[in-house]
């Protein structure tokens, strides 16, 4: 029980972090390198960029379906994992995402004419899990259940992308 709630709970810490996304990237416009990523026609202001590995730029974004209310209840002063309400909300099929990007190399050189030449070495991870609802139930409630049964998670699938981009 430990260990389901532990699992929960990491899952939960990513799906609450929040930092810079493309949506404050968007807005920023042409002020850091980093906009490329989302519009390639920003073209930074300023003649010479440089992004040194991992400090320069690292985006990860995670997406699932359970939602904070979802997972914690409060009872009197603090808040406990609710594992029945976990399960209550998830469907018989459920999906999460995970995407990364980490910028290990940028140079760049904006001309005089404003011609701009870029060299760049990024990390790019995409992953999509799709697992069905008798695969949680197992990580909250074990195998006690399951006696004389064969629990079966066949339909679950990964789906997972990595990929070096240079240019």
């Amino acid at each position: 029980m430990k260990k389901a709630i532990l699992f929960i709970l990491t899952i939960t810490a990513f799906s609450l972090t929040r930092a810079q996304t493309s949506l404050s990237f968007h807005h920023l416009g042409n002020t850091t390198f980093q906009n490329t990523l989302i519009n390639a026609s920003y073209i930074p202001n300023g003649k010479v960029f440089f992004g040194l590995p991992a400090m320069s730029g690292v985006h990860a974004s995670y997406n699932n379906k359970l939602s904070y209310n979802n997972i914690f209840t409060k009872v009197d002063n603090s808040l406990i994992v609710d594992t029945h309400k976990i399960l209550g909300s998830l469907q018989k099929r459920n999906m999460a995402s995970v995407e990364t990007n980490i910028n290990l190399l940028h140079l760049g050189y904006t001309s005089a004419s404003g011609a701009t030449l870029y060299l760049f070495a990024n990390e790019r991870i995409n992953a999509d899990i799709l697992y069905p609802r008798e695969l949680i139930e197992f990580v909250v409630k074990g195998n006690a259940g399951l006696v004389d049964e064969t629990m079966k998670i066949g339909k679950t699938q990964i789906n997972m992308t990595h990929f070096r981009e240079m240019g």
